[in-house]
């Protein structure tokens, strides 16, 4: 079951997407849990990994080592291991995950210079803000 569409945003700019890639589709969820969370759950981490809170936005990693673990079948390592086509539907998820957190569009604007104000904006800003008739920004000292 492919990934939801990304056209809707929730209100605090999450898509359904994005949201997919902390909580699994349902389909995906319960093979998680019966493959992968017994180990790497709630009660135990082995190697320190909590798949249970693990979203795929924010250790992309993490889930890179889980699908070459998956596609090379070192994991699950023992009984019971999931069948060929359950397999690839955890592997289909879990790259397609991959590829949105890649595709996602950056949030950061990087480093952004503030304008500065003009002599004429500079003298129209300190008139409102003072109330007073002044043009500090004509001094000579102020060029």
């Amino acid at each position: 079951m492919p990934l939801r569409s990304t056209r809707q945003r929730e209100p605090w700019g999450v898509t359904p997407l994005l949201l997919a890639l902390v909580i699994a589709e349902p389909d995906v969820r319960p093979l998680l849990d019966r493959y992968c969370v017994g180990c790497h759950g709630l009660e135990k981490t082995k190697g320190d990994v909590d798949l249970r809170r693990a979203a795929v936005a924010k250790d992309p990693n993490l889930w890179r080592t889980v699908l070459r673990q998956l596609e090379s079948e070192e994991m699950p390592p023992q009984d019971p291991t999931p069948t060929p086509d359950e397999r690839q539907r955890l592997i289909r998820w879990v790259r397609e995950a991959l590829e949105a957190v890649e595709a996602a569009p950056i949030r950061s604007a990087g480093h952004v210079t503030i304008p500065r104000l003009t002599r004429e904006e500079y003298n129209n800003s300190m008139r409102d803000l003072l109330g007073l008739d002044i043009r500090p920004g004509d001094d000579e000292e102020s060029r």
